[in-house]
């Protein structure tokens, strides 16, 4: 029901969906299950679409030191929440921090998942297009090379 509503755009029908499914999962599967943890990034989620950054930090911190324990360092869930920590310093223009943790998520992701992956293309975009926005055109332009060779290739190309 909270991804419906999430989906939705209503946020505080999806955050109370959310908090009982969290008070379940805690409950039943402990504090530390990857499956609770689950819960914790999506509330993190909510409170980032509802630009309560620090909120959503909080929470992402939360999903990332139990993600780090449970599942370790390089798990794609981990990895998922490093990279939306990224994107949370960048909405509050911490573009130093950001380019830090953008690169950590791609170091991850290349490494478990592939370059090609969804995932790990989503990251090579962030991280080219913050530093197309700092006004760092080589390491943007070799950042788009990299997303050029993976791209994936439809009947046209």
């Amino acid at each position: 029901m909270a991804l419906v509503f999430r989906k939705k755009g209503q946020y505080e029908k999806a955050l109370e969906w959310y908090e009982r499914a969290l008070v379940g999962r805690e409950k039943a599967l402990g504090v530390d299950h990857p499956g609770t943890l689950s819960t914790v990034n999506n509330m993190a989620l909510i409170f980032s679409k509802q630009e309560q950054h620090e909120k959503a930090l909080e929470w992402y911190k939360w999903a990332l030191v139990g993600r780090e324990k449970a599942l370790g360092v390089d798990h794609p869930d981990t990895l998922t929440t490093v990279n939306n920590m990224a994107s949370i310093f960048h909405k509050q223009g911490q573009h130093e921090k950001s380019l830090e943790w953008y690169e950590r998520a791609l170091v991850g992701r290349e490494k478990v998942l592939g370059v090609g992956h969804p995932g790990t293309q989503n990251t090579l975009h962030s991280l080219t297009s913050l530093h197309k926005r700092a006004g760092q055109t080589k390491q943007a332009k070799t950042l788009q090379a990299r997303l050029n060779a993976h791209a994936p290739k439809g009947p046209c190309n």
